[in-house]
């Protein structure tokens, strides 16, 4: 009988070469795109300042620290598990129109992934509004683009996106600690709480 890591690796390998059945240019171009903007969670951190200067600071932290408790998890269990990127051990599926931004060795999870979800899923769980999806759908288009790329195993990015999910979570509820905090209390139109405004005027960002 398979173990399970060989099992999960074989559907992994078999995955790879289903989804890179079909590549051009433009999806090269696309997926290297996604793929920078969620470097990091760089784009959810511009999307956490915005946030706060506009007032929506209980949101922003939320944002923050879903980011950060989704990094520390993906960097734990990156060094926990020491897994090779395909990008090492199959190389034919390797689609980088420009050099890589660093990535460190190892693959599982991914933290683009994590960083992507955990960010969206923090919003989602805060807000409750439908458009807050959309950044899930990003979240799961920048997944997409890093096993494109060759970077990651499609099983790193579905363990990346469950654990972004918890850190979502997890930020929601720690958050909901400082959530009388006078650094959050700010009047603007009308509304004295940040976290009142998130559940019922976020509908004008």
């Amino acid at each position: 009988m398979h173990s399970l890591p060989l099992m999960i690796s074989q559907i992994d390998a078999a995955w790879m070469i289903a989804l890179h059945s079909v590549t051009n240019p433009a999806l090269d171009w696309a997926a290297w795109l996604l793929s920078t903007i969620g470097w990091m969670g760089a784009c959810f951190w511009v999307l956490a300042a915005v946030l706060w200067v506009r007032g929506y600071r209980l949101l922003a932290t939320q944002v923050v620290i879903a980011l950060v408790l989704g990094a520390i998890a993906a960097e734990v269990l990156k060094h926990g598990f020491h897994r090779v990127r395909p990008s090492e051990l199959m190389p034919q599926f390797v689609h980088l129109p420009l050099p890589s931004l660093h990535d460190s060795r190892w693959s599982f999870p991914s933290g683009h992934a994590t960083l992507a979800m955990a960010a969206a899923m923090a919003v989602v769980f805060s807000t409750h509004k439908r458009w807050a999806w959309l950044l899930v759908l990003g979240a799961l288009l920048i997944g997409w683009a890093r096993i494109y790329q060759g970077m990651h195993w499609p099983s790193d990015v579905v363990a990346g996106w469950i654990i972004g999910i918890i850190a979502g979570l997890a930020a929601v509820i720690v958050s909901i600690l400082f959530e009388n905090n006078s650094l959050f209390l700010k009047e603007k139109n009308g509304y004295a709480s940040c976290s009142r405004r998130t559940t019922t005027s976020l509908s004008d960002i």
